[in-house]
């Protein structure tokens, strides 16, 4: 089933738990983007190890996903963003 209604509101879904768990919206258009091009199962990883402390040694929560989404997106183009400023 490829429903552009549901996939629309599953990456909705995904920027919300990324603001929510980041506390940083100023990146959201790419928010957006990782919604849209990295797999749901990579992004919910990530952010399950910032809710449960393992990237503290990292430092900057949003600076440690923008690292591992990155990580996954090698193999594509890098994602562009401001994060690396922070």
């Amino acid at each position: 089933m490829n429903d552009p209604e549901f996939e629309k509101r599953r990456q909705q879904l995904l920027v919300d738990d990324m603001i929510m768990i980041l506390q940083n919206i100023r990146d959201l258009a790419v928010y957006r983007t990782i919604a849209a091009t990295v797999p749901e199962d990579l992004i919910r990883k990530a952010l399950s190890e910032i809710q449960h402390d393992e990237a503290s040694e990292i430092g900057d929560p949003v600076a440690y996903f923008f690292q591992e989404m990155n990580r996954h997106m090698e193999h594509r183009s890098p994602l562009e963003h401001s994060a690396r400023e922070h």
